[in-house]
């Protein structure tokens, strides 16, 4: 009579993990993932976009570890009606639908004197700059499991390079040039996230 040792197969194809029973010597594979095409694992609760699509998402379902498709349905700028005095808006916030949001545009065209100074020469100029409120959300979204926020600042639409002349103490002037702002109005823009958020 001779003795071999029992070798366990411990090797377990993607999405599953060997895991050892106190009664057995060997262990078996046991599913803990969702596997999408036999190559993409996806954990459970877990969201997986694939490339050059950003409106299709693979869920791993808890529990069943089933792969669920979704597909996000954008809506139409003639889905939002705005009060008077708003104005439509398109943020980029998920990466696949614009959000569409009712902005109050009270972004406008300000003044400011200021001194300018080059050498030792200087002129007191007229600058302008944008100033105002701007719309932004943020709201939990049910399909990504994430908060999106959508946002718009003021910020110049349109500048000009204005040429002036400072004055030197010599009685002499020399050539200026600076950029001045024309028009202003609301831009979306990239909000970023806390580094932390405290539930309470």
């Amino acid at each position: 009579m001779a003795c071999k040792p029992i070798v366990c197969q411990e090797n377990c194809q993607p999405g599953y993990t060997y895991v050892t029973k106190d009664s057995k010597c060997c262990g078996e594979c046991v599913k803990t993932s969702c596997l999408l095409n036999d190559t993409v694992v996806i954990e459970p609760g877990n969201l997986w976009r694939p490339s050059g699509d950003k409106c299709t998402f693979y869920e791993c379902e808890p529990g069943t570890l089933m792969v669920v498709k979704k597909v996000v349905v954008c809506p139409e700028e003639s889905s939002v009606t705005c009060e008077e005095g708003t104005f439509v808006e398109f943020t980029s916030s998920d990466k696949c639908c614009k959000t569409l949001i009712c902005v109050r545009d009270t972004c406008s065209l300000k003044t400011t004197w200021a001194i300018m100074e080059q050498q030792g020469c200087v002129a007191n100029v007229s600058l302008t700059h944008c100033e105002g409120l701007c719309s932004s959300t943020s709201s939990y979204s049910t399909f990504s499991k994430n908060m999106k926020h959508g946002c718009s600042c003021c910020q110049e639409s349109s500048i000009s390079i204005k040429n002036i002349q400072l004055q030197c103490k010599d009685g002499t002037n020399i050539d200026y040039s600076y950029h001045d702002v024309e028009q202003c109005r609301c831009h979306t823009t990239d909000c970023v996230p806390l580094e932390s958020n405290s539930v309470m």
